[in-house]
């Protein structure tokens, strides 16, 4: 089918003439500037530190060691003004709790110099005028702004004896809770703005945001600190990782079609990005799904293999359920010492019946934490059925 193309010239957004989230958000009220190429990352929980790298000495808490978190990402979506105005707060659900979450279509980023190190800074657009005169002299006043898609700001309470202990205890999780908050944000937008051609992204997940950028307060609004983390290393990364020659030529015969795909892999693979994202209801129907697959295609070799004729499965097929197969079948046909582990069958009926309230009666799964764990016991029984031999 031909599309006619024309060029296209893109408009900038006007700025609010006052700023509209001074008193909701640190970062999107003010302007802050990072180096490029130094950032936070984590480490896995069992690493130990060496004490000359503590973080955030100069912090005090509050009472209590409570301690402000604030973090912001920019999305890869330009999300639609709301109430007509280009910044905006809204109030999202999650596990029973609401929190307010801040959104600015009027940020921009500006790239610049220093000596020999280069940073960005991220100022409000209604800010840019003090950049123009002069007013920051880090800044050059002629360095090009770059507006940005819509950027997200929440706010936390934390707490912990030191800064460094608050931030490496909570800020995992906080990730984690504003990326399932937006999320919401994307199932409900479809069902609210009905605009014919409106795309939204399907999912956000640590495998596809920038880092996100933080401002941590303790008992002092002067003495803070700021920077980016980043929940996923490889997207953080300048040097490009490297394929060994084995994943190299495995890489080109996938991508030639030379060499099947494992399906049931990629439904696992789908899953695990869900999982980052917290959309758990996902993660349990593409678990199932290949529970399920595995299951029935083990059973069919297993009995093929035996004498049953192909022609008299495919009569069968409609009986063998997956819990007939699971629960039955499965036992059956495996050979004697490699039985299936009862936990483990136990773990998958589980998923199976959760998977049949979500489709038969629209009930969603209660406890995103089971989910997980379900599709990690999933891979594991995937992994049984595939090295039966």
């Amino acid at each position: 089918m031909r599309f006619p193309i024309v060029l296209s010239q893109l408009l900038t957004p006007k700025a609010p003439e006052k700023p509209l989230l001074q008193a909701r958000s640190w970062l999107l009220s003010s302007i802050s500037s990072y180096p490029d190429h130094q950032g936070f990352i984590f480490l896995h929980p069992e690493q130990i530190k060496d004490p000359s790298l503590t973080l955030f000495k100069n912090i005090v808490p509050q009472d209590g060691g409570l301690f402000q978190l604030e973090l912001g990402v920019g999305l890869p979506d330009l999300l639609p003004n709301v109430d007509g105005q280009p910044e905006f707060v809204l109030s999202i659900s999650h596990n029973g709790k609401c929190r307010e979450l801040s959104f600015s279509n009027a940020m921009t980023r500006l790239r610049y110099r220093q000596r020999d190190r280069t940073y960005h800074a991220l100022v409000p657009a209604h800010k840019l005028n003090e950049i123009r005169k002069g007013k920051l002299v880090q800044i050059p006043r002629e360095t090009p702004a770059e507006f940005m898609r819509t950027f997200s700001t929440v706010r936390f309470e934390i707490f912990g004896s030191s800064a460094e202990d608050a931030f490496e205890e909570h800020c995992w999780d906080c990730i984690h809770d504003m990326i399932e908050r937006l999320n919401r944000y994307l199932k409900a937008a479809p069902l609210a703005d009905t605009t014919l051609g409106r795309v939204y992204s399907a999912a956000y997940s640590r495998a596809n945001l920038s880092p996100f950028y933080f401002i941590l307060k303790g008992k002092s609004n002067t003495e803070f600190a700021q920077g980016w983390v980043s929940p996923h290393y490889d997207r953080t990364v300048l040097k490009p990782p490297r394929l060994s020659p084995e994943s190299s030529s495995s890489l080109r015969d996938y991508l030639s079609g030379t060499k099947a795909m494992n399906d049931v892999q990629v439904v696992l693979n789908s899953a695990q990005a869900f999982l980052d994202g917290g959309i758990t209801e996902y993660v349990l129907l593409l678990s199932v799904i290949a529970a399920e697959v595995s299951t029935q295609r083990f059973i069919e070799n297993r009995l093929i293999s035996s004498g049953v004729s192909k022609s008299k499965l495919g009569d069968a097929d409609k009986e063998l359920t997956y819990s007939l197969m699971l629960n039955v079948l499965l036992h059956a046909v495996t050979p004697d010492g490699k039985k299936p582990d009862q936990e483990l069958l136990a773990r998958m009926n589980r998923a199976r019946i959760l998977r049949n309230k979500y489709m038969h009666n629209g009930e969603l799964p209660k406890d995103p934490n089971e989910v997980a764990q379900l599709f990690e016991s999933t891979k594991v029984f995937v992994k049984y059925l595939r090295e039966i031999v």
